[in-house]
């Protein structure tokens, strides 16, 4: 509450996949009541996360988003989109639980436009979050995809202190 006295911040509140073992209805409480704040503007961070740095289990992490995203589109709050090595199960929830037409901010992208391509055309008011990432050499997908998508849809983030640009 402090952090939002602040003029120029805002706040989005969930439960990142990470900790999607701990969820539970006390947890769901307190980010409902979160919300409730008027400089809260989005329920997020929320997603999939399959990689090695995630050790809450994938059907954990489905059970748990897909009730973040019906508690999302029932606020009416724009979502915060966390998916890594998650793509190919994310568009399928994604589209079993949200509208089309929903706000939805698909956090730090590093892929390539393949993966976002089906997500922008289902979804047309989701934007793409990139970060400092695109600075790496390794990122060279990810910068192409940033090239293809119409920059209405891009969003510039910092994800910080996680992604630091190179030189």
């Amino acid at each position: 509450e402090e952090l939002l006295k602040e003029d120029l911040v805002w706040g989005a509140f969930g439960c990142h996949p990470h900790f999607a073992r701990y969820y539970n209805e006390s947890q769901e409480r307190s980010i409902l009541q979160a919300l409730r704040h008027p400089k809260a503007v989005a329920f997020g961070e929320i997603g999939l996360d399959y990689s090695y740095k995630c050790t809450t289990p994938v059907p954990q992490q489905h059970k748990i988003f897909e009730r973040q995203l019906q508690l999302a589109v029932s606020l009416n709050k724009p979502m915060v989109i966390h998916c890594r090595e998650a793509d190919r199960d994310l568009l399928g929830i994604l589209k079993k639980f949200v509208p089309s037409d929903f706000k939805i901010h698909r956090h730090c992208f590093t892929g390539s436009y393949s993966v976002i391509q089906p997500l922008l055309e289902y979804f047309p008011n989701m934007s793409v979050g990139f970060t400092a990432v695109l600075t790496y050499s390794s990122a060279w997908e990810a910068r192409d995809a940033l090239k293809k998508i119409p920059l209405e849809r891009v969003i510039v983030e910092t994800d910080s202190p996680y992604f630091l640009p190179r030189g």
